[in-house]
C-alpha cells in the first residue's frame, strides 16, 4: 500500500508502540498520522514552518518527538496537543537524531557531534555526552536504558554510558607538561616525552605505559632536558629519544635499558628523529653540524642524508612501506620528499607557510602536512594537492591519522582536538579535553584509542570501541534480559 498526503519528500516515519498508527515527517513541514489498518490519515496533520527531519514515538505513546529544521526538539502531548520546544542543532547542520529510552523517562537527542540527554519527568536536560567523530545521524538505546550507541557520518559507532558522559581515562604523574608520545606499532605500549615548555632546561623523563592496563610498564627514564621527539622500532624493542641536550638516547624495551646515546645527533626542534619501519635505519635532523643523519642501528654507523640543509627540519615522517621519508624544513616554506634508502630526492612540496609537520595515512597513498595553521592533504602517487583543512586559530603542534584513513587529528595552542573527515574535506569535531595547549596526538594502530598529551600534565585516552564490541554489549543486555 502507498500512503499520499505529503506535498515533497517523506524524511523520516515511525510506529506507534502497538503498531497501528504510523507517523511521518517530511520536506513539506508537516508530521502525518496514520491509521495503519485503514491506509488514512487519523487526523490533521501537525504544521511546522521548515522540514521535518525526525520523529519518534515514546514507548507508552503518549509522547511525539519531532525534530525539526527550525533549531527545536518539540515534544507533543498526544492526548492533549500541547507542545514543548526544546533547542536543538542549528538549521544549517545535518539534521540529527533523537529516541527515546526503554522506559520512555530520557530522551537522546544529537547536537552536531554530542547528544544531549533530557529527562521527560523532571522536565531539565540531565547530561551532555561530547566528542563523537563526527555529526551524529543516528542513535539507538540498549535494552538497560543505560548504554546509548550512535552512529555518525564518518568513522565508527560509538557506545555511550549516559551515567559516565565525560570521565575518560587519564593518566598522570608527570614530572611536566606533555611534550611528545609515540605508540607501538601492536599497540601495547605508549611512551610520552615530558618537558617545561618555558623552561626546556629542565630536567624531564619519559614514561612507558602499558596500555591494556593503563600502568607504568617501568620506571621514569630521566633526562638532563626536555624531551622533545620520541619513536619507537616497530616491534617495539628500541625507544629513541630526542632530548633538549641535543643528544639521542636509545632504550630498549621492556626493560628500559640505555643501551646508546648519540651526542650532538638532533636539534631542539620536536620530531626531530624518526625510525624507518623495519626498525634498520635511525633518522636525525641536527645542529652541530647541520644535518639530516641516518644511523644503522645494527652498527651505530652515520651517514649524512643531507649536509647544511636551509632550514631545520620538523616532525619526520616514513611512509609505511619505508620508501620515502619527508622532511618539512620549518621557516624556509617547503618539504622535501626522499627516496629510500636510496636517500635521493623524490620531490619539493612547497608552501606559502611554514612546513612543520608531516603524517602519512596507513596505507600510504596520503600525506598531510601542517603549514603553521592549515593542514594539507596531498595524493602520494601524484603529489597533487587534494585539500586543505582550515579551522585552527592558533599553531597546531601534531596532527595524525586514523588507523582506516577516514579520520584526521590535529591539536594545537588553542587547546583543542580537532578532528576532520578525509573524505568530505571539513571538520566533524572539536574536543575539549584539556586544560592547557595540546602538545600530541596518536591513534593506537589498532584503532581503539585516540590519545592526547598536553601541557597541563595529563594524557587524555578516548576509546572508539569496534562493531564486535557493540555487537558483544547488545547479545549481554539481550541475555540478561
Amino acid at each position: 500500500a502507498t500512503l499520499r498526503g505529503h506535498k515533497g519528500q517523506v524524511y523520516t516515519v515511525a510506529f506507534t508502540p502497538d503498531s497501528r498508527s504510523l507517523y511521518t515527517g517530511g520536506e513539506d513541514g508537516t508530521v502525518r498520522h496514520w491509521d495503519v489498518m485503514t491506509r488514512r490519515e487519523a487526523g490533521a496533520p501537525i504544521e511546522h514552518a521548515l522540514p521535518v527531519g525526525n520523529v519518534a514515538v515514546s514507548p507508552d505513546g503518549q509522547t511525539l518527538a519531532i525534530e525539526c529544521w527550525d533549531n527545536y526538539l518539540h515534544l507533543r502531548d498526544l492526548p492533549s496537543g500541547k507542545t514543548q520546544r526544546l533547542r536543538y542543532t542549528p538549521a544549517e547542520r545535518c539534521p540529527g537524531s533523537h529516541v527515546f529510552s526503554p522506559n520512555g523517562r530520557l530522551l537522546a537527542f544529537s547536537t552536531g557531534n554530542n547528544v544531549r540527554i533530557w529527562d521527560l519527568e523532571a522536565n531539565r536536560e540531565r547530561t551532555v555526552l561530547r566528542g563523537s567523530t563526527g555529526n551524529i545521524v543516528n542513535l539507538r538505546f540498549l535494552p538497560d536504558g543505560r548504554h546509548l550507541v550512535s552512529a555518525c557520518e564518518f568513522g565508527r559507532p560509538l557506545l555511550w554510558d549516559i551515567e559516565r558522559p565525560e570521565k575518560l581515562p587519564t593518566l598522570r604523574g608527570f614530572r611536566e607538561g606533555v611534550r611528545s608520545m609515540t605508540v607501538s606499532a601492536d599497540s601495547r605500549w605508549l611512551a610520552v616525552g615530558s618537558g617545561d615548555f618555558y623552561d626546556p632546561q629542565r630536567p624531564a623523563e619519559v614514561l612507558v605505559f602499558d596500555l591494556a592496563s593503563q600502568q607504568p610498564l617501568l620506571p621514569p627514564l630521566e633526562h638532563p632536558q626536555s624531551v622533545d621527539s620520541l619513536s619507537l622500532t616497530a616491534e617495539g624493542k628500541l625507544l629513541a629519544t630526542g632530548c633538549r641536550d641535543g643528544s639521542v638516547r636509545v632504550f630498549t624495551l621492556p626493560g628500559g635499558e640505555l643501551v646508546r646515546i648519540l651526542t650532538n645527533a638532533v636539534t631542539n626542534k620536536r620530531g626531530n628523529l624518526v625510525f624507518s619501519p623495519d626498525g634498520q635505519t635511525l633518522v636525525t635532523s641536527s645542529a652541530v653540524p647541520r644535518q639530516f643523519t641516518l644511523w644503522n642501528t645494527a652498527t651505530w654507523e652515520a651517514i649524512p642524508l643531507l649536509k647544511s640543509p636551509p632550514g631545520e627540519a620538523q616532525n619526520l615522517a616514513y611512509s609505511p612501506d619505508g620508501a620515502l621519508l619527508v622532511t618539512p624544513m620549518g621557516q624556509v616554506g617547503y618539504a622535501i620528499v626522499w627516496n629510500m634508502p636510496a636517500g635521493t630526492t623524490n620531490t619539493v612540496i612547497p608552501f606559502r607557510k611554514h612546513a612543520r609537520e608531516a603524517a602519512f595515512s596507513a596505507d600510504g597513498t596520503l600525506l598531510a602536512l601542517d603549514t603553521h595553521r592549515d593542514i594539507g592533504l596531498f595524493s602520494v602517487k601524484t603529489w597533487k594537492q587534494l585539500g586543505t583543512f582550515k579551522g585552527h586559530e592558533h599553531v597546531i603542534n601534531r596532527i595524525a591519522f586514523a588507523p582506516d584513513g577516514k579520520i584526521l587529528a590535529s591539536v594545537s595552542n588553542e587547546g583543542t582536538v580537532r578532528l576532520w573527515s578525509v573524505p568530505g574535506g571539513e571538520e566533524t569535531a572539536v574536543l575539549y579535553d584539556h586544560l592547557s595547549p595540546i602538545e600530541a596526538v596518536a591513534f593506537t594502530p589498532d584503532g581503539h584509542w585516540l590519545i592526547s598529551g598536553s601541557r597541563d600534565k595529563t594524557v587524555k585516552l578516548r576509546r572508539i570501541p569496534s562493531f564486535d564490541e557493540i555487537a558483544t554489549a547488545e547479545r549481554s543486555e539481550a541475555t540478561r534480559r
